[in-house]
């Protein structure tokens, strides 16, 4: 988890102390160092979701290998207590839809994705918790229903039932 974790605490850290939001972030936020599976859902105000990420992914079995990259169903939880100003954060993985196994494989982002991902994370803090709004741009997806890479049925976000594209 570490690996995954640094190229998110960095581009937190960066972004957290620029002129575009330093100004605005009137606590020291801290991202929480590794993933929380145990984040559930029951906490909107306090969770940010990150939909539409685009992650790429790969089958862990070496018997199968299988990698594919996800637009739609790439999702990032992120949850933030107010009180003491630290962020969780839990990725969701997807099946491999050539072996079938039953395991989540786990996303990997690339820079620009993790930039995206922060830029929308800190927007989506700074107008929740402080009411300023730095303008949020809604998720872009032309999503095709006919794209194998995509079907929900794959993804555990959708999975857990809480996280679907359909409730946007």
């Amino acid at each position: 988890m570490a690996a995954d974790y640094m190229p998110f605490k960095e581009t937190f850290d960066d972004f957290k102390n620029t002129p575009r939001y330093r100004p605005h972030l009137q606590h020291q936020w801290q991202f929480e160092r590794d993933q929380d599976p145990s984040i559930v859902p029951g906490f909107p105000q306090r969770q940010i979701i990150k939909k539409y990420a685009g992650a790429n992914f790969r089958c862990g079995y070496k018997d199968c290998g299988h990698e594919w990259f996800s637009k739609a169903h790439s999702t990032i939880l992120f949850q933030y207590d107010p009180i003491s100003h630290r962020i969780k954060w839990r990725k969701f993985g997807q099946k491999c839809r050539q072996c079938h196994r039953s395991e989540y494989h786990q996303a990997h982002y690339g820079d620009e994705q993790i930039e995206r991902t922060i830029d929308y994370l800190l927007k989506k803090l700074i107008l929740k918790v402080y009411n300023i709004n730095l303008t949020v741009d809604p998720p872009q997806l032309n999503y095709n229903n006919n794209r194998g890479d995509d079907l929900a049925c794959y993804c555990e976000a959708c999975m857990s039932g809480n996280y679907c594209r359909k409730q946007d």
